[in-house]
């Protein structure tokens, strides 16, 4: 097993720069509808409006990229943990350690004993 703690702990910062990106974003989104009317009414110029808008396109970015790192933060937290497909024990080993084995190679490397009963 791999120490989890570690990945667990970018997971909670990633969570944190989401969030944060997330609130940048509302707030872009709030000042962009706040500026629209007076762009309407030429009351802002326009560098204010397109300033407005690319702050809008940028934090809906920038939260998509946090959702990103979060989604691979937790794929990576997952990752510690190590399940075998088949539980019980396994008899002596049919290769030793360095011996040479190729895809085509029909031979096992070890066999569950009978009495061994597989989950």
């Amino acid at each position: 097993m791999i120490d989890p703690k570690p990945y667990a702990a970018q997971v909670q910062a990633a969570e944190a720069d989401l969030a944060r990106a997330e609130a940048l974003s509302a707030q872009a989104s709030r000042n962009l509808e706040r500026v629209k009317p007076l762009a309407g009414s030429k009351a802002i110029s326009q560098r204010d409006y397109d300033e407005a808008v690319s702050a809008a396109e940028t934090g809906a970015a920038a939260v998509k990229q946090a959702q990103a790192r979060l989604t691979e933060a937790r794929l990576n937290l997952g990752y510690t943990s190590v399940t075998a497909p088949v539980g019980g024990l396994a008899s002596r080993a049919l290769k030793s350690e360095g011996s040479l084995v190729s895809p085509g190679d029909a031979s096992l490397l070890t066999t569950f004993p009978r009495s061994t009963r597989c989950t």
